[in-house]
């Protein structure tokens, strides 16, 4: 047994800051911002603590989110840099999309989250 423990996206309350960190494949520039804004975190958090488990195939080596919660805990995310609306958390894919979305194609929706992340020239990718 790997010792990898199973993550529940409802772990993800009460964040008090979010850091994107975004390094484009084949760039040496590494990106970062923090949000600590109350009203985004909290668009943040029911983005991200709806979402459903899904299998994915979305790159995640590219952007890196840590939410940090009030408790002082800190959750790791492996943000899809495509048009996804995924996250990798200990192994298992997340689809975060608003669920009258899911299970259809996407189309770029991930910009509801980079939207946030103003100050990384992220780009939604075919």
């Amino acid at each position: 047994m790997l010792g990898i423990t199973p993550f529940n996206p409802s772990a993800i309350r009460d964040i008090v800051s979010a850091r994107l960190e975004f390094q484009f494949l084949g760039d040496d520039k590494k990106y970062t911002q923090t949000i600590t804004d109350a009203e985004v975190l909290t668009d943040i958090e029911s983005m991200l603590s709806g979402a459903e488990s899904c299998d994915s195939g979305c790159p995640f080596y590219e952007a890196y989110m840590t939410l940090t919660l009030a408790n002082g805990e800190e959750v790791l995310l492996a943000v899809a840099s495509d048009s996804c609306c995924a996250y990798f958390v200990n192994g298992q894919g997340f689809d975060y999309k608003p669920a009258h979305l899911r299970g259809k194609e996407d189309s770029g929706y991930n910009e509801m989250l980079f939207k946030y992340f103003d100050q990384i020239p992220v780009e939604n990718r075919p």
